[in-house]
């Protein structure tokens, strides 16, 4: 229905990419294509967007169906900052505002509406028999399943109220955590129609899993106080009680932590203050049960501690998945006491009695309690294990083929990593910091404009009410402290920006830049005067010669890619063009011989080497892209 052309350009317009993810593309274009599609993909993936951008190209409206009704306000202000119209209708709002909110709707003017399943059930089918809904976005869709550890009744509904509607829409289905039994039963109970399925694969190659076992209660306290302090950023610690969160906020207050507790007993504003206080980062840290999470969308939480043992590895994954959704490294540890399977015990077996007193037959009762305790097993297992933790939980959810190396090099097991105090396992506090508080390389930017543009940030966001990274997010903003963008041009050339946040926010932020720039002019015109001369010397664009500026002062390419905020392979297409030109550039530090034979056989053996697609399908695993590309710039040069 749009040609890959007209996606590119909504992403680039809307979201400031120009390419997509891993994975969202095939997804995006077989919704486009009218398929039904099941797309299971990572936490932090960018899942939303592989059913926002085919609202934008398809006609009609989507209906999103979420079960995060505290998170739907968050996902609708991010969408109108967008320059999307987006709204939802919940059981939050008055009745006048539904009424209003669904004459929008009636009037074709929301392209996506977000609702509870429950929704559904009150008679709010009429409204799609009127309007044409081009899809049907379910999102957290493992909850159609019993084999799932979030199963909601009304999810198993949708389907014979999708069917009312006056036309059918393509079913698009979404989760992050699905055993292969789970996948199954979302095809089948959804009425998936030849589904395209997708698996982006479970992996989070930037979470790091350390787990710690056979901790008394005053233990883990203090190994989550110790933790706290080590690491940087916010966090969030799951505990298995109520009382326990509010204990534990207690104690890490008293040693300087800024922490607040969250669970269900808390009345509705409060809970509501805390997630806020939260979100806008006056509280470092918020000791939780399992209420706190679903309806949170805070991209740079830096750390999740389990002080308890969750009931499976689907709600360990899960919860631990809410560090690092910005792509950033974060830390999930999980810390055990002997104490945590009895409770989980107490509970199923409590359960189980309660199921046969609602009427559950004695069969029903009795397969749920053994695959609960199934699931308690397998994550027993994870917690006492000696091997590395992340084939664990791939292994789980039948994606352990995806890694591909021995050692994840992201584990406690994989690190060797030694806890303070582990018997003849010994490390010091200082070991601690390292390992879970600087392990990741420095982006490379100014710091004291990065401040000025938080600072921006942080007015513009309370002025409108909506949280900062809605603005621009920490990675936005540290690639304008890098570049410090001086026209439309290049601030529209970093990542994440695009033309309708530049159009709402660009003409503030370009005033701080404009005014550090001119504070600091000394330094910047030396380095602006340097790239323009390089620029008209060779003919190449100062965007190319800004990363060949900074290959010469002895960058690495992966430290330029951080730097301006651009894909490797966009900087090896610039330095590619700069070789063309006649720039001064040792290929072979780019092209070892090696490389340059297997590229130079692949060719000889290929159908059509004027493709690189042809190319790359003769080539071994370890030939990239860019490794061809380079031995294509050579071949140009000789000739020339």
């Amino acid at each position: 229905m749009s040609d890959a052309s007209d996606l590119a350009a909504l992403l680039n317009t809307h979201y400031g990419f120009s390419s997509f993810r891993p994975g969202q593309e095939e997804i995006v274009s077989s919704i486009c294509a009218g398929n039904d599609t099941l797309a299971l993909m990572p936490t932090g993936g960018g899942k939303s967007l592989c059913f926002q951008l085919p609202a934008l190209a398809l006609t009609g409206t989507t209906l999103v169906i979420s079960p995060l009704i505290a998170l739907m306000k968050d996902q609708v202000d991010a969408l109108k900052v967008r320059g999307i119209a987006a709204s939802f209708i919940n059981s939050s709002l008055p009745a006048d505002e539904i009424d209003r909110r669904t004459r929008a709707v009636l009037e074709g003017k929301v392209k996506l509406l977000y609702i509870a399943p429950e929704r559904l059930a009150t008679g709010f089918t009429e409204i799609f028999k009127k309007i044409p809904v081009s899809l049907v976005a379910i999102d957290e869709a493992h909850c159609v399943s019993t084999w799932g550890h979030d199963f909601r009744p009304d999810y198993l509904e949708i389907q014979k109220h999708v069917a009312q509607f006056s036309k059918r829409p393509i079913l698009a289905a979404f989760t992050a955590t699905a055993t292969p039994e789970v996948k199954a039963d979302i095809i089948k109970r959804l009425g998936l129609k030849n589904p395209q399925t997708f698996v982006r694969g479970f992996d989070r190659p930037n979470l790091r899993f350390f787990t710690r076992a056979w901790l008394s209660d005053d233990e883990r306290d203090e190994e989550v106080l110790r933790l706290a302090r080590s690491m940087k950023g916010s966090g969030i610690v799951y505990c298995g009680i109520r009382n326990k969160t509010e204990e534990l906020a207690r104690y890490l207050q008293e040693h300087g932590i800024k922490a607040l507790p969250y669970h269900a007993g808390m009345n509705a504003k409060d809970r509501v203050e805390t997630q806020e206080r939260f979100m806008r980062d006056e509280a470092r840290l918020i000791t939780a049960t399992i209420a706190f999470g679903m309806g949170v969308d805070k991209p740079d939480v830096r750390f999740v501690i389990h002080a308890h043992m969750p009931a499976s590895l689907e709600n360990y994954y899960q919860e631990a998945g809410r560090a690092g959704r910005d792509g950033e490294t974060a830390h999930c540890v999980l810390l055990h006491s002997a104490q945590d399977s009895a409770l989980h015990e107490f509970f199923i077996g409590k359960n189980y009695e309660e199921s046969l007193d609602r009427g559950k037959s004695l069969q029903e009762a009795t397969v749920v309690r053994v695959i609960k305790f199934e699931k308690l097993k397998k994550i027993k297992e994870y917690v006492t294990a000696r091997a590395c933790r992340r084939k664990i939980i791939l292994d789980y959810f039948g994606d352990g083929s995806s890694l591909k190396q021995d050692n994840c090099k992201g584990c406690d097991y994989c690190l060797s990593y030694r806890w303070e105090g582990d018997g003849e396992r010994t490390s010091s506090r200082d070991a601690a910091v390292i390992s879970f508080g600087s392990e990741e390389e420095e982006y490379d930017y100014d710091e004291a404009l990065y401040d000025a543009l938080r600072a921006k940030r942080k007015e513009v966001a309370s002025r409108l009410r909506i949280h900062a990274y809605m603005v621009f997010s920490d990675r936005i903003l540290q690639s304008i402290a890098a570049q410090a963008p001086l026209n439309r041009e290049e601030w529209l050339a970093i990542p994440g920006v695009g033309e309708k946040l530049y159009e709402k926010f660009g003409r503030e932020f370009a005033g701080v830049v404009a005014a550090y720039v001119g504070e600091n002019l000394d330094d910047n015109m030396r380095v602006r005067e340097t790239i323009e001369s390089m620029s008209g010397r060779h003919g190449v664009s100062e965007t190319v010669a800004t990363s060949v500026f900074l290959h010469q002062q002895g960058k690495t390419v992966p430290q330029i890619v951080k730097e301006r905020g651009v894909s490797e392979s966009t900087i090896h297409g610039h330095l590619a063009k700069w070789y063309l030109a006649g720039g001064e550039l040792d290929i072979n530090a780019f092209l070892p011989r090696d490389k340059e034979r297997a590229v130079l056989r692949a060719m000889s053996e290929c159908d059509d080497p004027s493709r690189l697609g042809s190319i790359k399908e003769k080539c071994l695993d370890s030939i990239t892209y860019d490794d061809i590309r380079w031995l294509i710039a050579k071949m140009k040069k000789v000739k020339l």
